[in-house]
């Protein structure tokens, strides 16, 4: 089952880069692509670096380290090699909320 968590107000998520956030023992990522929110793990699964603090063109993140991009919708690396995983989001009364399993159901 899946729990959402009250992560953070809507208005201070930037347009054109990411917020790296912990939710829930989650490491995530949040991304606003045309007045949407997205959020996938924080975790570049080549060489683990941060998402969040990657340069952000359109859906697409690319991984600071290495440059490699994933599609923020997805979470599908671009070559279809790599894939991080992807967390439901909902706005509501201005705030995101990010959905994760209920660690109790695991």
């Amino acid at each position: 089952m899946t729990k959402f968590v009250d992560v953070l107000d809507f208005d201070v998520l930037p347009k054109g880069r990411g917020v790296s956030t912990w939710v829930a023992g989650h490491n995530v990522a949040l991304f606003r692509v045309d007045g949407e929110v997205h959020a996938i793990e924080d975790s570049c699964p080549h060489a683990g670096s941060a998402l969040g603090c990657g340069s952000l063109e359109g859906g697409v993140v690319r991984c600071p380290s290495h440059g490699l991009p994933f599609d923020v919708r997805t979470g599908c690396g671009l070559d279809n090699s790599m894939k991080v995983a992807t967390y439901p989001v909902r706005v509501d009364c201005g705030r995101v909320w990010v959905g994760v399993p209920d660690l109790e159901e695991i």
